[in-house]
């Protein structure tokens, strides 16, 4: 079986974490969101290749994944035109036959793979079961217990079994052959085309499609939600402090108990606490606290409220705006402001 990691986006909606870095490498609970997604798979014993659809920054996704899994069988391809899901498994063409998972690096769900290697059904789609799914892409089911079709941001809450961006197909070369026609029909929304007008496709073809539901599936295409997915992997003991306490100099994850004070927070309890040679979980930590010589990507950054907190400008562009300034006769603004 073949898997499919589409990943050429820009990631700007997590801007500025990644301006320099692509998103599935943007931290969450202490490893690279690729990583987490990676777990899932790299342990089936069925899976013969994983194949990513790269772009921006492509070869630090390569680099990741040479070091952290050297004995994953894993191809790139680069995606220069951002044409939407469909074309990025199109580019993988020649490498497709028989079996295929397709996974969406900005989710992380919590399921059991390896029952696909006796998967009757042509197709199964991963779903979550959601209070209000006119924000999502839902799958219709029938009454056989078959998907009838996908609908992107349905306008009711009749269907609530929202698709979380994983999916299992049995024959590869027909969903090739959907997207072939769904690009030939030029079935495309805002420039690109998505995966859920192919399988319409075969769904309209005779293609049995079944459901399989999950139980925890997080987000992480927002630093909201990033930072949310953060708390939940650390609060079921999914943070690094065995790896951390592996380091030199290191005694362990330092995280603050947020279930103590008003806002969920307890960190400002410990704004005057010095920590050193700590792995410190920044979500933790509201604008009160203080962190010296980082030298790893912590992620973003909260306030006691949880909301993202924007870092301020480095040296070297606070420099450059104040001489701007002075250049315009512009008086220097009072200490600190910047």
């Amino acid at each position: 079986m073949k898997v499919v990691i589409p990943m050429a986006g820009y990631g700007t909606r997590l801007r500025p974490h990644t301006w320099s870095k692509p998103k599935p490498l943007v931290t969450v609970a202490g490893k690279p969101v690729l990583g987490h997604v990676l777990d899932t798979v790299a342990g089936l014993p069925f899976v013969d290749e994983v194949i990513f659809t790269v772009g921006y920054l492509g070869e630090q996704v390569e680099e990741y994944v040479r070091q952290e899994y050297p004995g994953l069988r894993a191809r790139y391809i680069e995606q220069r035109e951002l044409l939407g899901q469909s074309h990025a498994v199109w580019l993988a063409r020649e490498h497709l036959a028989g079996p295929m998972l397709m996974i969406f690096v900005d989710t992380l769900i919590e399921a059991d793979l390896s029952r696909l290697a006796q998967e009757k059904a042509g197709a199964v789609a991963f779903v979550k079961a959601v209070p209000d799914p006119r924000r999502f892409g839902v799958a219709e089911v029938g009454p056989h217990g078959r998907v009838t079709r996908l609908v992107e941001k349905p306008q009711d809450a009749a269907n609530n079994l929202a698709v979380v961006g994983l999916y299992y197909f049995a024959d590869a070369a027909a969903l090739l052959q959907a997207i072939e026609a769904q690009m030939a029909r030029k079935t495309q929304l805002k420039g690109e085309y998505f995966l859920a007008d192919a399988i319409n496709i075969l769904l309209a073809g005779g293609l049995e499609m079944r459901v399989e539901p999950v139980e925890v599936w997080m987000d992480c295409g927002t630093p909201e939600s990033l930072l949310e997915t953060n708390r939940f992997l650390l609060d079921h003991g999914r943070d690094n402090s065995a790896e951390a306490a592996r380091r030199p100099h290191s005694t362990g994850l330092y995280r603050p108990d947020r279930r103590a004070a008003p806002g969920g927070h307890r960190a400002a309890r410990h704004h005057r606490r010095r920590l050193r040679h700590r792995e410190v979980d920044l979500a933790g930590l509201d604008r009160r606290c203080r962190v010296e010589h980082r030298r790893h990507d912590a992620g973003p950054v909260a306030d006691r409220a949880g909301r993202p907190r924007r870092r301020p400008p480095p040296l070297a562009q606070r420099r450059r705006f104040v001489r701007s300034r002075l250049r315009l006769g512009i008086p220097r603004l009072p200490a600190g402001h910047l």
